[in-house]
Protein backbone atom coordinates (compact mmCIF):
# COMPACT_ATOMS: atom_id res chain seq x y z
CA UNK A 1 0.00 0.00 0.00
CA UNK A 2 2.80 2.10 0.91
CA UNK A 3 4.58 1.50 -2.50
CA UNK A 4 1.34 2.99 -4.49
CA UNK A 5 1.14 6.04 -2.18
CA UNK A 6 4.30 6.85 -3.05
CA UNK A 7 4.00 6.53 -6.41
CA UNK A 8 0.81 8.95 -6.34
CA UNK A 9 2.65 11.54 -4.43
CA UNK A 10 5.80 11.36 -6.93
CA UNK A 11 3.49 11.52 -9.88
CA UNK A 12 2.16 14.52 -7.80
CA UNK A 13 5.31 16.13 -7.59
CA UNK A 14 6.64 15.80 -10.78
CA UNK A 15 3.44 17.49 -12.20
CA UNK A 16 3.72 20.67 -9.65
CA UNK A 17 7.47 20.69 -11.18
CA UNK A 18 5.97 20.92 -14.47
CA UNK A 19 3.48 23.26 -14.08
CA UNK A 20 5.93 25.48 -11.49
CA UNK A 21 9.41 24.54 -13.19
CA UNK A 22 10.18 27.92 -12.53
CA UNK A 23 10.04 28.34 -8.88
CA UNK A 24 13.73 27.01 -8.44
CA UNK A 25 14.99 30.66 -8.75
CA UNK A 26 14.46 34.11 -6.76
CA UNK A 27 12.35 34.96 -10.31
CA UNK A 28 10.49 32.54 -10.82
CA UNK A 29 9.34 32.51 -7.33
CA UNK A 30 8.33 36.23 -8.04
CA UNK A 31 6.01 34.43 -10.38
CA UNK A 32 4.70 31.62 -8.84
CA UNK A 33 3.74 34.00 -6.20
CA UNK A 34 2.39 36.40 -8.71
CA UNK A 35 0.50 33.15 -10.19
CA UNK A 36 -0.80 32.45 -6.82
CA UNK A 37 -2.47 35.62 -6.26
CA UNK A 38 -4.52 35.76 -9.42
CA UNK A 39 -5.19 31.97 -8.87
CA UNK A 40 -6.53 32.69 -5.64
CA UNK A 41 -8.38 36.02 -6.56
CA UNK A 42 -10.13 34.87 -9.51
CA UNK A 43 -10.95 31.95 -7.42
CA UNK A 44 -12.33 33.41 -4.39
CA UNK A 45 -14.45 36.29 -6.53
CA UNK A 46 -15.61 33.40 -8.65
CA UNK A 47 -16.65 31.42 -6.00
CA UNK A 48 -18.33 34.42 -3.99
CA UNK A 49 -20.18 35.23 -7.50
CA UNK A 50 -18.95 38.59 -7.00
CA UNK A 51 -18.84 39.01 -11.20
CA UNK A 52 -20.45 37.66 -13.66
CA UNK A 53 -19.39 34.11 -14.69
CA UNK A 54 -18.57 35.68 -18.47
CA UNK A 55 -16.09 37.01 -17.47
CA UNK A 56 -13.94 34.38 -16.14
CA UNK A 57 -11.96 32.05 -18.26
CA UNK A 58 -11.59 28.13 -17.71
CA UNK A 59 -8.07 26.78 -17.51
CA UNK A 60 -6.97 23.27 -16.30
CA UNK A 61 -4.08 23.49 -13.67
CA UNK A 62 -2.83 19.92 -12.72
CA UNK A 63 -6.04 17.94 -13.62
CA UNK A 64 -7.98 20.74 -11.65
CA UNK A 65 -10.45 23.16 -13.66
CA UNK A 66 -9.99 26.94 -12.27
CA UNK A 67 -11.81 29.93 -13.29
CA UNK A 68 -9.11 33.30 -14.01
CA UNK A 69 -10.68 36.60 -14.56
CA UNK A 70 -10.05 37.66 -18.38
CA UNK A 71 -9.16 40.88 -19.44
CA UNK A 72 -10.99 40.92 -22.37
CA UNK A 73 -14.68 40.84 -20.71
CA UNK A 74 -15.50 44.79 -21.10
CA UNK A 75 -16.45 44.81 -17.70
CA UNK A 76 -14.84 48.33 -16.10
CA UNK A 77 -15.19 46.73 -12.81
CA UNK A 78 -13.06 43.64 -13.50
CA UNK A 79 -10.55 45.90 -15.42
CA UNK A 80 -10.13 47.78 -12.81
CA UNK A 81 -10.02 44.98 -10.34
CA UNK A 82 -7.38 42.99 -12.84
CA UNK A 83 -5.71 46.69 -12.75
CA UNK A 84 -5.47 46.23 -8.65
CA UNK A 85 -4.06 43.32 -8.52
CA UNK A 86 -1.23 44.23 -10.74
CA UNK A 87 -0.05 46.69 -8.48
CA UNK A 88 0.51 44.36 -5.93
CA UNK A 89 2.85 42.73 -8.25
CA UNK A 90 5.14 45.50 -7.55
CA UNK A 91 5.03 44.66 -3.71
CA UNK A 92 6.02 40.98 -4.69
CA UNK A 93 9.10 41.87 -7.55
CA UNK A 94 10.34 44.83 -4.74
CA UNK A 95 10.25 41.68 -2.13
CA UNK A 96 7.88 43.19 0.17
CA UNK A 97 5.59 40.51 -0.14
CA UNK A 98 7.60 36.76 -0.51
Amino acid sequence: MAVSTMTVQEATMQEWKTQFSEFATLEGSCLFIKKLIAVSLSSITYIRGIFPETVYGERTLGGLRIKLLTEDCGNKAVMKFINTIRSCYDAVEKKYIA
